[in-house]
C-alpha cells in the first residue's frame, strides 16, 4: 500500500487512520481445549480447507499442548471460530462414545446368526451399544441401521427384521460370566499355587516348552489359579476373538516374563500391572514386556536371596494386531488415525515381521498361567 499527500505529516496521519482501521478489522483468536487432541487427520484437514476458504490463517497443536489459532479478517475468523468449535466438539463426543462402547464390548457383545457361515456376527461397536442400551431399558424393540438401511432388532422373538421380513436371529453374550478351566483344585483363597508333578503331561508341556527356548534347569511348576483375573483374561479374549476391528485372529500366545522375588506375589494377585511389571524396559513402549523365548526371560529373572533360585512365568497373552513399538510410548497408536483416535492397535513389538518382544498396555490381556522356578 502507498500513500501521497501533500506533506510528510498527512502522509503520516493517513498511514495511522490505514493502520486503525486494519486491526479493528483484523483478529488473532487462540483457543484452548483438551478436546482438541480428539481430532483426528481428517478433523484437522476439514479445519484447514475451511481456513482457505474464509482466508484465515489456522494453527493447530496437539499434544502436551492443545490449541488452535486463527488469524484473520474478524468476521471471517468470527465465522470460522464457530465451524471450529462445533467440530472440535463433535470430536469430543465421538470420541467419548467410541470409549464408551470399546469399554461395554469388553461385557456385552450382540451376534447375528450369519446364515450361510456357521460363525455368528458381532454388531459393530457403536450398534453394540445402540442395542445394549435399548435391551437394558427393556425396550420391546430398537431401530439401527447397516449401510444405510434401517433395521430392527425385535428384542421379544430376538431377531433382526428389515421390513420384507426376518433377516436374521440375534443373540446377546454376556462376557463377565466364564467358569474356570475344570482341572483346577478347589479353592477358598483368591490366589493358590498348585505344584505340577512331573508325570502331568501338562508338567512336560511347559518344561519342553521352556526348555526349548532356552530356559535353565527346572525345579518346580505351579499353576496360578486367580479366579477373578481369568475371568477377566477370558472375557477380554472373546471380545478381542468376535471384534471385527482385530484382523489377527489367531489372538493368543504363550509368552515369558522375568521377575524378581518382590513382584511375584503381585502378579499372581493382581496381573500384570504396568506400575511394577513394565518398570525394567521402555524400549518398545511403556506396557508390561513377553518374550518369545525363555533365554531372554531369564535376564529379568533375579535370584531369591532366601533360595538363590530364579522365577519366571509362563504368561497366556492376547497379542491382537500389532505394531512397531517406539521408547516410552504410553500406548500403542490408533489402527487408523484418519478413522478413530482410540482404536489402537492391541500390542507393540520388537519387529511386526517377526516379533519377539511384545509389549501390552492393558491388564486383562495376560494371564500369569504357569511360575517357573529353576536355576
Amino acid at each position: 500500500l502507498r500513500i501521497y499527500g501533500a506533506s510528510k505529516e498527512s502522509v503520516k496521519e493517513a498511514k495511522k487512520e490505514v493502520e486503525t482501521l486494519q486491526e479493528s478489522h483484523h483478529r488473532d483468536k487462540t483457543f484452548s481445549t483438551e478436546n482438541i487432541k480428539e481430532l483426528s487427520v481428517r478433523d484437522i484437514s476439514h479445519i484447514n480447507d475451511l481456513g482457505r476458504k474464509y482466508g484465515v490463517v489456522v494453527t493447530i497443536e496437539q499434544g502436551i499442548v492443545n490449541r488452535i489459532r486463527m488469524q484473520g479478517e474478524t468476521i471471517s475468523v468470527a465465522d470460522l471460530s464457530t465451524e471450529v468449535h462445533e467440530i472440535v466438539s463433535n470430536a469430543a463426543e465421538t470420541a467419548r462414545i467410541e470409549r464408551r462402547a470399546a469399554e461395554l464390548k469388553e461385557r456385552v457383545r450382540w451376534f447375528k446368526a450369519g446364515g450361510a457361515s456357521s460363525t455368528d456376527i458381532p454388531f459393530d461397536d457403536l450398534t453394540n451399544v445402540t442395542i445394549e442400551d435399548a435391551h437394558k431399558d427393556n425396550e420391546r424393540k430398537v431401530d439401527i441401521y447397516e449401510k444405510g438401511r434401517k433395521l430392527t432388532v425385535d428384542f421379544r422373538a430376538m431377531e433382526l427384521r428389515s421390513p420384507d421380513g426376518v433377516l436374521a436371529k440375534v443373540r446377546r453374550n454376556d462376557l463377565t460370566k466364564v467358569d474356570v478351566p475344570s482341572f483346577w483344585k478347589p479353592q477358598k483363597d483368591k490366589v493358590m499355587l498348585v505344584e505340577i508333578k512331573a508325570p502331568d503331561p501338562l508338567y512336560k508341556k511347559v518344561a519342553c516348552q521352556f526348555q526349548k527356548t532356552g530356559g535353565q534347569t527346572i525345579i518346580k511348576i505351579e499353576r496360578v489359579q486367580n479366579p477373578e483375573l481369568y475371568m477377566q483374561y477370558s472375557a477380554k479374549k472373546m471380545s478381542m476373538d468376535n471384534s471385527p476391528n482385530v484382523k489377527n485372529k489367531s489372538n493368543e500366545m504363550e509368552l515369558y516374563h522375568g521377575s524378581d522375588a518382590n513382584t511375584i506375589n503381585a502378579i499372581c494377585s493382581q496381573g500384570f500391572n504396568r506400575s511394577f511389571a513394565g518398570r525394567n524396559a521402555v524400549m518398545f513402549g511403556r506396557g508390561a514386556y513377553f518374550a518369545l523365548n525363555a533365554n531372554y526371560s531369564t535376564g529379568y529373572s533375579h535370584p531369591d536371596p532366601n533360595t538363590g533360585f530364579k522365577q519366571m512365568f509362563q504368561t497366556l497373552v492376547l497379542v491382537g494386531d500389532m505394531c512397531a513399538g517406539q521408547n516410552g510410548m504410553i500406548a500403542p497408536p490408533p489402527r487408523d488415525p484418519s478413522v478413530s483416535q482410540v482404536d489402537l492397535f492391541d500390542t507393540t513389538v520388537d519387529n511386526p515381521s517377526n516379533p519377539t518382544i511384545f509389549v501390552t498396555y492393558g491388564d486383562a490381556q495376560t494371564y500369569p498361567e504357569y511360575l517357573i522356578t529353576f536355576q
